[in-house]
């Protein structure tokens, strides 16, 4: 799991708790959906789009909610304003490299697809009960698992002790089934092949969704928890089973980390063993991938140096620092077509002898120069307009946000103030 995908989830009860305050709540908050989803979309975007969809659900089963009072409809229309402005920084760019050339991204769930790597029954059964596992110290490797864990299993088999009825704990049944119904997701179950799921190829992998089910758990464990816990003696018996149940399990899985081969293999070096921490090569061109049979391997036998096409020229003084290369060439005054080690992203410049010359994409999808003559060549990435500036666009609005939210909640003040000395 990625680190912006374990981030992501610090904002999913700040986005409910936004969508609730527009749909049955304070529809004035609508800001808070705006910093919840905006935050999400910076952290990661398969996250993103399946909590939008999840969103898009929710507001269709609460129609009536939203009709009865027109605001809250121009509510998430502004929520929905401010979240876009919030996420240039991340949206643009990522559009305007995906306009720019085809990345491996755009064929790899033909080949690795989602039904693939769905859970089976045991697997489905385990995932309630991640966290329990003790590996051995002398694995080669370590398979983490997938699942909400055994904390929440616990919590929300305590429904079967609930006898209240109540408005909260039919929200915490309906939270709990929806749990469950992201659960069905992720098994083999689900038609990820069909229509129109087919159409969430991109998720890769169906037990992301075990974000959701946390979530919803843990919004039903919760209810049920306070709702048995009515005496001293209950909360104090409650408490402290969670705070060792939680204790356990992050001992468990700190030793788990410890001795795994993820923290043994890790290192800063690119190499086979760690695929050139290029991770599954989304962002590398399609073209270099597909244009040998064994994609690790080339790159491996790939030096880092200039490739050119003619066996007279020469290349002298080569340096290569991040994303900048500079040499000196002479082509013994013939045209030449030099192939520099760098993947191809819309941003890179070269100049040759000061002046820019053009970039083409190569037939492996790196960095191409046609060059003529003797002198100093310079590639490096300077970034496009929009690389630039999208970003101040995110912070001004961050600005406008803040100050938006300070001036509403100091008049709001004011007003309970005032109605106070009357």
């Amino acid at each position: 799991m990625a680190f912006g995908e374990t981030l992501s989830y610090i904002f999913i009860p700040i986005i409910a708790w936004g969508a609730y305050e527009i749909i049955r709540g304070n529809y004035k908050k609508w800001y808070i959906l705006s910093i919840g989803l905006g935050l999400l979309v910076l952290s990661h975007l398969i996250t993103s789009v399946f909590t939008i969809l999840t969103l898009f659900v929710f507001v269709i089963f609460n129609y009536k909610c939203l009709f009865k009072e027109k605001e809250r409809i121009y509510a998430f229309v502004k929520a929905g304003i401010v979240v876009v402005l919030l996420s240039v920084y991340e949206i643009l760019p990522l559009l305007e490299q995906l306009s720019y050339m085809d990345f491996f991204l755009k064929y790899q769930n033909e080949i690795n697809p989602p039904g693939q790597h769905k859970l089976g029954l045991l697997e489905t059964l385990q995932a309630f009960f991640v966290g329990l596992k003790v590996e051995d110290k002398n694995t080669t490797y370590y398979m983490w698992d997938q699942g909400c864990g055994f904390i929440l299993t616990i919590l929300i088999a305590l429904r079967l002790f609930v006898k209240e009825k109540n408005e909260k704990i039919r929200m915490a049944d309906y939270s709990l089934l929806i749990g469950f119904v992201f659960v069905l997701f992720t098994t083999k179950l689900a038609p990820w092949g069909r229509f129109p799921l087919n159409l969430l190829k991109d998720i890769q992998f169906p037990w992301r969704l075990f974000e959701y089910v946390t979530f919803f758990f843990a919004v039903a464990g919760a209810t049920y928890v306070v709702s048995l816990a009515t005496t001293k003696k209950r909360k104090v018996l409650a408490g402290s089973v969670i705070f060792i149940a939680t204790i356990t399990i992050i001992s468990i899985n700190a030793y788990n980390f410890r001795n795994s081969h993820f923290l043994k293999g890790a290192t800063p070096v690119a190499k086979m063993s760690n695929n050139f921490n290029l991770g599954s090569f989304e962002y590398v061109p399609a073209k270099y991938v597909y244009y040998t049979f064994s994609f690790w391997e080339r790159i491996d036998r790939r030096k880092d140096e200039v490739i050119c096409q003619h066996e007279e020229t020469e290349i002298s003084n080569y340096v290569h620092e991040k994303s900048n290369i500079r040499f000196h060439i002479d082509t013994k005054s013939q045209v030449d077509s030099i192939m520099v080690p760098l993947f191809l992203y819309k941003g890179y410049e070269a100049t040759f002898n000061g002046k820019e010359v053009p970039i083409a994409e190569s037939k492996m999808g790196l960095v191409e120069l046609s060059i003529n003559g003797k002198g100093e060549v310079n590639v490096d990435f300077e970034g496009t307009f929009i690389q630039k500036y999208s970003f101040y666009v995110t912070l001004f609005t961050f600005i406008l946000l803040t100050v938006y939210i300070y001036y509403v909640s100091r008049s709001r003040s004011h007003r309970t103030i005032s109605d106070s000395d009357l």
